[in-house]
């Protein structure tokens, strides 16, 4: 692709970016973009979670509809011409910096035994599936995945929903681990 071209690939992208946040922010709709990691190593990580902040009951005590359960997926592009998509050699870590635990702000782990059917009970922090607020992704074809990740949208350290701060959703940090590669 030649500089022009991905000057204007670029612009394209900048711009529907800043018509998806004002749309966003108007209240019309709620529209997601995936978020795009790179550090100049010559690798680009696009992630994002398939299922939104879906929602689940605090008070497990009489019923659980939804369980605590969100999804991430993430691509590794190498920069070239072509580019390519990369899943050897490679692991992807994610982790929520601000939201690191979520026992004690629903009983879920509490009732998720019984509710659900589980010959033990869960780990504190670790959802249905067995991830927990932090981890390694698992490949899955040509991209990798976090299913079931156990996150509320209480970020710990404001102890208030997100929805009433500036900030939609809790925020995930995603690192690139490989031979010869520093963190992206």
């Amino acid at each position: 692709m030649k500089r022009p071209q991905k000057i204007a690939l670029l612009g394209g992208f900048l711009l529907a970016g800043l018509l998806a946040l004002i749309i966003s922010r108007s209240g019309i709709a709620n529209i997601y973009l995936p978020a795009i990691f790179s550090n100049r190593t010559g690798y680009v990580v696009l992630a994002w979670n398939d299922l939104g902040m879906h929602c689940y009951n605090r008070d497990f005590s009489d019923l659980g509809v939804l369980p605590p359960f969100n999804n991430l997926w993430a691509q590794v592009i190498k920069l070239g011409d072509p580019p390519q998509k990369i899943t050897t050699g490679i692991t992807v870590t994610y982790e929520f910096p601000d939201n690191t635990y979520s026992v004690g702000k629903s009983n879920f782990w509490t009732y998720a035994q019984k509710l659900f059917g589980l010959a033990a009970p869960l780990p504190a922090n670790v959802g249905l599936t067995g991830k927990g607020l932090s981890g390694t992704m698992d490949l899955a074809g040509d991209h990798f995945e976090a299913e079931g990740i156990p996150l509320l949208e209480i970020e710990h350290a404001l102890e208030v929903v997100n929805r009433q701060t500036d900030r939609d959703l809790p925020c995930a940090t995603f690192v690139l681990i490989g031979a010869g590669l520093d963190q992206v």
